[in-house]
């Protein structure tokens, strides 16, 4: 746990560094882009009582629908070793993460700094060592910042949350915990005109 709060706090940290590091030349969001973004990172799922912290990928691609919004699309998966846990009957291995969204995002314009939100609807699920393989309809929440080095290619940071909106009252009939995941990423984006 402690390196996870330790990841944490170091992306947090180059976050805050983005954030506060002017540019010379105004940002180029326009109507009509397409930008390719891939992203690695720090993945957690929660699922059957566990929260393994593993490796996270993805990969977005979004169409400009003015220069504020953007129609996107997103997927990603995570992996988690996990230990035997006899006592609550949980198997020992891997654990594989995946989703996929379609969305929206809202950028803001600060100059080169590019502060972006993001929501979808989707699929997400889990397989692997869990006591069941889980499916479900899952909605993306994300925050992010990109840093723009040339007006076509940018750095940045993202954090997303990601869970089973239509299993929570499910879960909170059962008692059991809502499965979800986290996951803080680096992101590199290319913008096609």
């Amino acid at each position: 746990m402690r390196s996870f709060r330790a990841v944490v706090r170091c992306l947090f940290a180059c976050l805050i560094a983005c954030l506060s590091s002017g540019g010379g030349s105004p940002a180029r969001a326009d109507a009509d882009d397409w930008q390719v973004a891939g992203r690695a990172g720090v993945a957690s799922v929660v699922v059957d009582g566990r929260s393994p912290l593993g490796v996270g990928a993805g990969s977005d691609i979004q169409y400009g629908i003015n220069d504020t919004f953007a129609a996107r699309l997103s997927l990603s998966g995570g992996l988690q070793h996990v230990s035997v846990d006899t006592n609550n009957k949980l198997p020992g291995g891997s654990i594989y993460s995946y989703a996929a969204f379609a969305g929206f995002g809202y950028t803001m314009d600060v100059l080169r700094l590019l502060p972006t939100f993001e929501a979808g609807l989707g699929v997400w699920g889990v397989r692997g060592a869990v006591k069941s393989d889980h499916t479900s309809v899952g909605a993306q929440l994300g925050i992010g910042a990109d840093y723009l080095l040339t007006p076509r290619f940018s750095l940045g940071l993202t954090a997303q949350y990601v869970f089973a909106p239509f299993d929570l009252l499910q879960h909170v009939l059962t008692g059991d915990q809502v499965p979800q995941a986290f996951a803080f990423t680096a992101r590199a984006t290319w913008t096609l005109r």
